[in-house]
């Protein structure tokens, strides 16, 4: 008869005790402290240890991403925000808006709107633009559409979308003594340095910024 009863209760019974406490480990502490199994749980996502919330990129990513590209979001959402945003870019070509737009080829060369959706994007208002286009008239048509156009320069603000040359060209109006910034402007991102008169301006769409 065999003696390794007492040896074999022992072993299931160190089993189900390192079994048990895992499991309470994982109930009872481990989701509590997991943002992502906080996610898959339905939890809220939980604050780290010194009090601030994890990356909204760990639920995002488990619920299929954002529609940003790769220009991560990093302004206040304000017509400040995307002018700061815009006068900042002054000089630079146009490699990073082209890659962060995601689709080259839609460019052919003309990338001014692709600039704006770039800038509006940064401050995680790309819906804004009411579509995700790098054709200026598609971009004027938009606006049009949403009677958020406006012929003519009467009225318009810091952070509108202007349309030039016979809505070949769209820039942001910045104001003060820069009137408009815009992309594919001598082939970077230029200052057009103009008054209103001297833009050849057929309009303007003014975006609907988030109240406050």
């Amino acid at each position: 008869m065999s003696d390794t009863g007492p040896l074999a209760v022992s072993v299931t019974g160190l089993y189900f005790a390192w079994f048990g406490v895992h499991y309470w480990r994982d109930t009872k502490t481990h989701i509590a402290t997991d943002p992502i199994k906080a996610v898959l749980t339905g939890k809220p996502i939980p604050t780290t240890a010194k009090g601030k919330a994890p990356s909204a990129s760990i639920k995002t990513g488990l619920t299929g991403g954002t529609t940003n590209g790769g220009a991560t979001p990093s302004g206040n959402g304000t017509a400040e925000g995307v002018v700061a945003t815009a006068k900042s870019q002054v000089g630079n070509s146009q490699t990073t808006y082209i890659n962060d737009y995601g689709n080259p080829a839609s460019t052919a060369g003309e990338w001014c709107a692709v600039f704006l959706w770039w800038c509006f994007n940064k401050n995680g208002v790309a819906n804004l633009l009411l579509g995700k286009t790098a054709s200026v008239p598609t971009l004027s048509a938009q606006f049009q559409h949403a009677g958020q156009y406006h012929s003519g320069t009467s009225g318009i603000q810091d952070g509108d979308v202007v349309f030039q040359n016979g809505n070949v060209h769209a820039a942001l109006w910045v104001g003060g003594t820069d009137g408009t910034i815009s992309g594919n402007w001598s082939n970077k991102v230029s200052v057009s340095g103009a008054t209103l008169n001297g833009l050849g301006i057929a309009g303007y769409g003014r975006p609907k910024w988030p109240a406050g």
